[in-house]
């Protein structure tokens, strides 16, 4: 599946796509009749007319394309508010609802919008519409409580609403300290991780058993594929210690918005040959430093009460415990100095 700008030549698509989908979608939400008097042909006229006036800066319309041509489209522009775009439409043949072909497109047209400098999308949904609602929801869309009602249809239907936040994303760089390396986590490293990570000690507080270097292969890919949600960045790198020229262990953080600002959970993991040697403490004070650099306002980790160590480096990162227990574990935290590196 092929996703680009729409074209003038693709109007009779998008035109069918969102007939079709209007059809399917909203059966039983307005008036049959509305429905059964949407026409392709009239549809494609005001398509084609759209697709060849001036357009606003950054306003467009993406469409998804395979080999039978448009199966879907999103088109957007800009909001009222400063930063802010609207998306407009969003429609998918109705046979490839649940594909994932609209969560690709959606994700696009978000990535478009980020690297045009918007800071907040929005777009509005019907009340009535559970599928289209729990679509958004799962790609971290929320109702922010504005409502308007809608009578083009010559009912009144009332639309809800939704917005996220827009920021660039967090990709994993090397990161350097005075014994380490920490390098992007690459499907490469899966076979001398394998052996770092063999002892079974290791997963008494993380759970599980040691993985094979083709389970880690296959672990690594889906991680490097990248996090559903588009708002959340995963990051991932393997610790090398420079003197002895091996990998140690792992480090990560999951970077997503919350409230006003970026939040990162993080986690460590180090052999048990390199345990005791603070490499553990060295490469999450590292991590933390690299995120506060991004624009990262607050980094967590969860630690279970009895992991005594993971606790001390948890502290000599900068996080304190809160009263707040997630599965057991400890949730820690700190307000990290943004804007330095």
């Amino acid at each position: 599946m092929q996703i680009r700008r729409a074209q003038t030549h693709d109007s009779a698509g998008i035109a069918a796509v969102h007939v079709r989908s209007w059809q399917a979608a909203f059966s039983g939400l307005v008036p049959r009749e509305h429905l059964d008097a949407l026409d392709p042909a009239r549809e494609a006229l005001v398509w084609a007319g759209r697709l060849t006036e001036p357009r606003r800066p950054d306003a467009g319309v993406l469409v998804a394309e395979t080999g039978q041509g448009v199966v879907a489209f999103a088109g957007y522009a800009p909001a009222r508010a400063p930063g802010t775009a609207e998306i407009g439409t969003l429609y998918v043949l109705p046979e490839l609802w649940g594909t994932g072909v609209g969560s690709r497109l959606l994700a696009a047209v978000v990535d478009e919008l980020t690297e045009a400098g918007r800071t907040r999308a929005l777009l509005w949904v019907l009340e009535a519409n559970d599928r289209a609602r729990r679509f958004y929801e799962a790609a971290g869309w929320r109702a922010d409580g504005a409502v308007e009602v809608d009578t083009t249809s010559g009912l009144p239907l009332i639309k809800l609403r939704y917005q996220r936040p827009l920021s660039r994303a967090v990709r994993a760089e090397p990161i350097r300290t005075q014994r380490l390396v920490l390098l992007p986590l690459a499907v490469a490293h899966a076979d001398e991780m394998a052996k770092v990570l063999a002892d079974p000690a290791l997963h008494t507080f993380i759970g599980g058993l040691p993985e094979t270097a083709g389970a880690l292969r296959s672990r690594y890919a889906r991680m490097l594929a990248g996090a559903p949600d588009p708002g959340v960045s995963w990051c991932n790198w393997v610790i090398r210690l420079e003197a002895e020229s091996c990998l140690t262990g792992t480090v990560q953080a999951t970077v997503g918005t919350a409230g006003r600002g970026r939040t990162a959970e993080i986690a460590w993991l180090v052999g048990t040959p390199w345990q005791r040697r603070g490499i553990a403490t060295e490469a999450a004070r590292a991590l933390v430093g690299w995120l506060a650099g991004r624009s990262v306002h607050t980094a967590v980790a969860h630690v279970h009460p009895d992991h005594l160590v993971s606790a001390a480096v948890a502290a000599a990162a900068g996080l304190t415990p809160t009263d707040r227990v997630r599965d057991g574990e400890v949730r820690w935290q700190a307000a990290l100095p943004v804007g330095t590196s």
